[in-house]
């Protein structure tokens, strides 16, 4: 099968796995090897069961998502071509010459698109499917968890509702990249995340690290990032610090990082002391939740205390589920020896 290749249109690839779909590339170079094999370079689209997610989240049906992921492949496993538009185009419109099986859509378009467009027979409706690990009982246990502690006949239930990516106008001194659309909330397959959030971020050795969100942006190639403070865990300090530390304490890094918003694996929380024994965000696990009172200075290697935090008030678009009416009581520091408790 012989098929053309065109920058801007995105093509199948052969899957690694038997049995498996095609993978979806948007192809940005084309070269022929010394050998005379020609060869592929590209960016990677990823379907929701190729993501990490948890296993009560929902995707739109044909959603796709763009990677950072980038590589190459023998011109010869191209499969075939495909196309991907914009989430609002995709239920009134669609690309000529293309069968509806080969029709994907997205939530953020980062390329631009001369394709012709013409108008469907009639409006698609807006379908969501649950994720294919929903009924899987070891993707489960995070899901399971929540409910169990949470979701009873007397308590919050979760809500399991639309949230949108939320534009926002970059704030007086922040560094303003060219091109680049700010969010106060922006949605990727891990979940749905909010300026101040919490989260845990992947690292190539397999240990997740705490980071907070002060800044999240999609440059003008369609990269999402997120910048912001990482916060310390007590096995990450220094071995000459001795000290008491409370369980699940953290300690605000005087270092700041700039990171893809992919590498955002899950949520959690980081409360001041007085918000960390009364209250619990009803979405994230109790081993989720941390207390910080101080910020190291990993130059000088040493503690200053933190004042109270405000918590951020955002827009009324965003949903925010909380439990203000637990106690805790109190809680006691504990003793650290070397790197461990």
């Amino acid at each position: 099968m012989k098929i053309a290749i065109n920058f801007g249109i995105m093509y199948y690839i052969e899957p690694r796995e038997k049995g498996m779909d095609p993978h979806i590339i948007n192809i940005s170079k084309l070269w022929r090897d010394p050998a005379g094999q020609l060869w592929i370079y590209g960016c990677w689209f990823y379907r929701p069961y190729e993501t990490y997610h948890i296993a009560s989240k929902k995707f739109l049906e044909k959603e796709v998502f763009k990677s950072d992921s980038y590589n190459n492949a023998p011109l010869s496993q191209v499969a075939g071509k495909c196309f991907i538009m914009f989430v609002k185009d995709y239920f009134k419109l669609k690309p000529e010459g293309f069968e509806d099986c080969d029709v994907y859509k997205i939530k953020v378009w980062p390329y631009f698109n001369d394709h012709s467009l013409i108008p469907r027979e009639q409006h698609l409706p807006m379908i969501r499917v649950p994720s294919i690990f929903k009924d899987n009982k070891q993707e489960k246990c995070k899901e399971e968890q929540l409910i169990s502690d949470y979701d009873d006949d007397d308590g919050p239930k979760l809500l399991d509702i639309e949230r949108p990516n939320i534009i926002i106008e970059p704030g007086d001194g922040m560094p303003i990249e060219e091109g680049a659309i700010y969010y106060e909330q922006f949605t990727i397959p891990s979940g749905s995340y909010k300026l101040g959030d919490c989260c845990y971020v992947r690292t190539d050795n397999g240990r997740n690290l705490i980071c907070r969100i002060d800044r999240m942006w999609v440059d003008k190639d369609g990269n999402a990032f997120f910048h912001g403070p990482w916060f310390v865990q007590p096995r990450e300090l220094p071995l000459s610090i001795s000290r008491m530390f409370y369980p699940n304490e953290v300690f605000l890094s005087s270092i700041e990082d700039t990171n893809p918003l992919l590498s955002i694996c899950d949520k959690c929380s980081v409360r001041e002391f007085k918000d960390y024994i009364t209250r619990r965000p009803t979405e994230i696990p109790e081993q989720d939740v941390y207390i910080c009172e101080f910020k190291f200075l990993e130059n000088d290697k040493k503690f200053i205390k933190l004042p109270i935090i405000l918590r951020r008030v955002g827009s009324p678009k965003i949903v925010i589920q909380a439990n203000p009416d637990c106690s805790f009581g109190d809680v006691s520091r504990l003793k650290m020896n070397g790197n461990k408790y």
